[in-house]
């Protein structure tokens, strides 16, 4: 007997092994209320829960409230996707089940008292939605190899439980995963934190291993990996780049991580030179020390110290580059470099419309379009001094430094240098919403709002590496839209472009919370785009804070919160009933602090449940200095909340405009958050919610009445929205206004 487990251990005990390093992807399926989900965070992960019990999942979204790296999904996995009926154990909610034998196990003096519809996806469809997972655990109380089923390719590492009476369905799930490209197991017994082998075995071994134990009760879980180190290398597995340039003694642990992307001839002593085979250049002589496409490469986030390009970037469209920034930004240490050069627009503009000799002239339009000499080499957008500001500035690199040049000689080549340093980690989300904003930024009338959609689609799809190979990167220009794969494009950790529809109905490419949620989503990635524009230090009150959910948000600012505390209810964001910290506690028609005292107020979901809100927005208007401004989200409808704090609905373009005005500021944008079809979606999710809590309701074609409302018709309406959009309906508005400067 072990004294460490009391169970029978024919086997020897191998060191405690490390799952996944900080900042690798772990996915938690059967996520519970989130103990495991925490140990994982804590250890430096991004983790994507998968949880189907309603209880359980309002509890993970409390105990994650605005932590940036969980993200929670109310679902269970399957083979397929769709509805499954799901068994709850209301004495221990640890056992409840989708497996009838589950049952009859070790548990079977239990009673599953409730039974309900939820929804349940796959394996396949989850690693679509937030990209190629570092780890997998699974502990779904005998339904694993149903999970399994869902999936189809192989991930660094898996695990799931097992229990000595269901061992040979245990041993199915090790075939399914054999079958696969799973190459290599072991497993460690009950809380045990080692394996039971010093070396990885073979299914069979394993299973013969397990089988010697004369425990009764023997239970713990099984660790699958592929032979990862020796597969190619992959865009999809950050973690392996590092071990094959480790390998191949270009890098080593402890040592600055610094990448030249695009060397061409030029090797920097220090680097790792990056490129094209030669096979692929026609005129260079290549001699990288490593060949890839450098747009489908991967690193872990924070792991490199330094990035730099030299005439590389011009050959990204404005959507690849804005998703090569977005990748930069997240590989980069904090305090790391980013180092580009390109052509320089605007002294190329001054050599165009000098009196230079023609020859010349052409040589500028030849530098800025490229040699065109193989499929890549053309020149598909351009940079200059100033863009290059503002475009680093959004993404979180400070010190931003610009340098240009021109050639003392015939032709006068102009080139532009950008050297920033990365001093802020930015969510995925806030990665997204400044990348959207530039792109509208490049649209030149609101009628290019299909064009800005379909430019967003296309940023999504090249951070997943969908069509975005170098070779063909001027090609994306087109104004269709990419080819949509049938399961979700959407990035690894990144979310579905705000206010877009999928582009094919039931196609399946936006994930259902995506539409279920998007009233909350599409505000906090409006807010998110606003605290990007906000400058450094800026003074900012955030009114009616309540759990302060945005306070991340602002963190480069000097954030202050005020709230009333007097509701005691758990319809708080996150489904709880704590405040966060509170720095003025006062009606909100008295917040102790001088007039003029904020660059910034939100004031968001709020006004409804003010006695007074055109009062609100005066003392706003007080608070804020001249050309101060103001973020305002309120319902035009809503169902009854946060009771007995609710008092209107309703709020109009014209309530913002008028009352504004009186209040001496300026509504300079009402936008609003979807039309009639999304608000419609929406209700339908709602109504699935309802009726799923009711079994009173269900009859014989409950799964599929369930399935019509929680899926079927919320995919048909939200893909509708843009189709058909009436704005008479919509869910409510994003307002931002600014105190007029003879305001007093």
């Amino acid at each position: 007997m072990n004294k460490d487990t009391g169970h029978s251990a024919p086997y020897t005990i191998a060191p405690r092994p490390t799952l996944f390093k900080p900042g690798d992807l772990v996915f938690d399926i059967g996520a519970n209320i989130g103990a495991k989900a925490a140990e994982f965070v804590a250890s430096g992960a991004r983790v994507v829960c998968f949880e189907p019990q309603p209880d359980c999942v309002k509890h993970l979204q409390q105990r994650f409230a605005n932590n940036p790296n969980v993200v929670i999904e109310g679902a269970g996995l399957a083979m397929q996707s769709g509805v499954m009926e799901l068994s709850i154990c209301s004495a221990a909610n640890t056992i409840s089940t989708f497996s009838p034998e589950w049952k009859k196990g070790r548990f079977a003096n239990y009673q599953w008292d409730r039974k309900i519809l939820v929804p349940v996806t796959t394996l396949d469809a989850a690693i679509a939605r937030h990209g190629q997972p570092d780890y997998v655990k699974i502990d779904v109380e005998g339904f694993e190899l149903e999970v399994l089923r869902g999936l189809n390719s192989r991930v660094s590492l898996l695990s799931f439980e097992f229990t000595t009476e269901f061992l040979d369905n245990n041993r199915d799930c090790a075939r399914h995963l054999e079958s696969i490209g799973f190459c290599e197991f072991n497993a460690k017994i009950g809380t045990l934190d080692h394996y039971v082998s010093e070396r990885w075995l073979s299914a069979e071994e394993l299973f013969v291993l397990l089988r010697k134990s004369s425990d009764p009760e023997l239970w713990g879980d099984i660790y699958a990996r592929a032979d990862i180190l020796n597969s190619p290398v992959s865009a999809s597995g950050s973690s392996s780049v590092l071990s094959d340039l480790e390998a191949r003694k270009l890098w080593s642990p402890g040592k600055p991580l610094r990448l030249h992307l695009g060397c061409g001839e030029q090797i920097f002593p220090g680097y790792v030179n990056i490129d094209y085979p030669p096979d692929e250049h026609n005129v260079m002589q290549v001699k990288a020390d490593y060949t890839a496409n450098i747009t489908q490469l991967d690193f872990p986030p924070q792991s490199v110290d330094e990035i730099r390009l030299h005439h590389v970037f011009e050959h990204f469209n404005r959507v690849t580059a804005l998703a090569m920034l977005i990748k930069w930004q997240q590989w980069l240490k904090i305090g790391g470099k980013l180092h580009i050069e390109t052509p320089d627009l605007m002294g190329s503009a001054d050599i165009l419309t000098s009196n230079l000799p023609w020859q010349v002239k052409m040589g500028t339009v030849r530098h800025l379009a490229g040699d065109q000499a193989a499929s890549w080499a053309y020149h598909v957008d351009h940079w200059f001094p100033e863009r290059y500001q503002h475009t680093l500035k959004r993404f979180g690199f400070s010190n931003v430094n610009t340098q240009t040049n021109r050639w003392p000689h015939s032709p006068y080549l102009c080139n532009v240098q950008a050297l920033g340093t990365k001093t802020q980690n930015l969510s995925p989300d806030q990665l997204l919403a400044v990348a959207d904003e530039l792109l509208w930024e490049s649209t030149v009338a609101p009628a290019e709002k299909p064009t800005h959609t379909v430019w967003t689609q296309q940023l999504r799809s090249v951070l997943n590496n969908v069509h975005c190979g170098l070779k063909n990167i001027h090609i994306a220009e087109s104004a269709s839209a990419p080819t949509v794969p049938s399961t979700n494009p959407a990035p690894v950790g990144f979310p579905a472009p705000p206010h877009t529809a999928p582009p094919v109905l039931n196609s399946g490419v936006l994930p259902l919370d995506e539409i279920h949620d998007f009233n909350q989503r599409c505000r906090d990635r409006w807010l998110q785009a606003k605290a990007l524009s906000v400058p450094a230090a800026s003074r900012v009150l955030d009114m009616g804070a309540g759990t302060c959910l945005y306070r991340p948000l602002f963190s480069h600012c000097d954030y202050k919160t005020h709230d009333f505390k007097k509701y005691e209810g758990a319809e708080k964001h996150g489904g709880t009933s704590a405040y966060g910290h509170i720095d003025y506690v006062s009606e909100i028609l008295a917040i102790p602090a001088p007039d003029h005292s904020f660059d910034v107020i939100l004031c968001t979901e709020v006004l409804e449940h003010v006695p007074e809100p055109i009062q609100v927005l005066k003392e706003i208007s007080r608070l804020l200095r001249p050309g101060g401004r103001a973020f305002i989200t309120a319902p035009l409808g809503s169902g009854l909340h946060q009771l007995p704090f609710h008092f209107y609905g309703g709020y109009t373009p014209e309530w913002y405009k008028r009352f504004s005005k009186e209040a001496g500021m300026e509504a300079i944008e009402i936008t609003p958050n979807g039309g009639f079809f999304k608000h419609l979606a929406q209700e339908c999710s709602r109504a699935a919610s309802i009726y799923g809590q009711n079994p009173q309701l269900h009859g014989p074609e409950a799964a599929d009445i369930y399935k019509l409302l929680i899926e079927i018709l919320p995919r048909l309406f939200f893909s509708l929205d843009d189709k058909c959009f009436d704005e008479r309906f919509t869910v409510g508005y994003f307002v931002e206004a600014v105190k007029l400067n003879n305001s007093i």
